[in-house]
């Protein structure tokens, strides 16, 4: 019997043991208010930053759209330039 007490003393001292861990946790969660508003603080400045990134970004999409229609604009120009030029040689080839 004695060693059945042996066992299981050292399982008490460990749910004792345990029991302490959350009774001691549970007294480091206790925040004062001043504590609060500074967590909540932080967490709502990161989330208004992360905002302003996307909105960034997404004004970054537009603007590379407005250069690309620019460019595709410039291209179509180009290119109808060059085939007019093309057309122009290739009508006077043919008249003569």
């Amino acid at each position: 019997m004695s060693e059945e007490n042996k066992v299981v003393e050292p399982q008490n001292q460990q749910t004792e043991a345990t029991s302490e861990t959350v009774e001691t946790k549970a007294k480091e969660m206790t925040f004062t208010q001043e504590q609060l508003d500074n967590i909540i603080k932080s967490r709502l400045d990161s989330e208004q930053k992360k905002h302003q990134r996307m909105l960034d970004e997404d004004t970054t999409a537009v603007f590379d759209q407005e250069q690309f229609k620019k460019f595709d604009e410039y291209v179509t120009k180009k290119y109808k330039e060059f085939y007019e030029n093309e057309n122009r040689l290739w009508c006077k080839e043919r008249r003569r």
